[in-house]
């Protein structure tokens, strides 16, 4: 008898821990308008290595999908880099978009890693609306 109790005293702990591991709902992953805590909440002013927009643009005119064209064609205002720290360093990208959409801000993420390259030591990744409030930041790394 007493070692049913502690049986099912035991059963009944091992059962609570499982249920309280397990999310009911799995949790959707965050959008691009979540901004990473690091990443600052309007566009920097501080000074840059480089402003290549035109670059930016013109290779997406050049190379781009639909997608990309019209996220990035006549919306880049400024592309900023800061200073490397250990070897990289951030990118800022100023648009005159609006409102922030996922389908927008995924084309204009989609468009500078394939713009900037495999080996591009940009570290996070940045995107500013018409306001200079975040609307997308990524973690470059994460999205190669």
């Amino acid at each position: 008898m007493k070692r049913r109790l502690v049986l099912a005293f035991y059963g009944t702990i091992a059962t609570t821990m499982m249920i309280g591991f397990i999310d009911p709902k799995p949790s959707a992953p965050p959008t691009h308008h979540t901004r990473p805590a690091y990443a600052p909440s309007v566009m920097p002013t501080a000074p840059w290595v480089a402003n290549s927009a035109a670059g930016f643009t013109q290779w997406v005119e050049r190379h781009g999908t639909e997608e990309q064209r019209a996220a990035v064609l006549g919306h880049i205002t400024r592309l900023l880099q800061s200073v490397p720290q250990e070897g990289h360093f951030n990118t800022y990208v100023a648009t005159d978009h609006l409102t922030a959409e996922d389908a927008r801000t995924r084309a204009i993420v989609d468009a500078y890693l394939a713009w900037a390259g495999r080996y591009d030591p940009t570290r996070m990744l940045v995107l500013y609306d018409i306001r200079g409030k975040v609307m997308g930041a990524v973690n470059v790394p994460d999205q190669r």
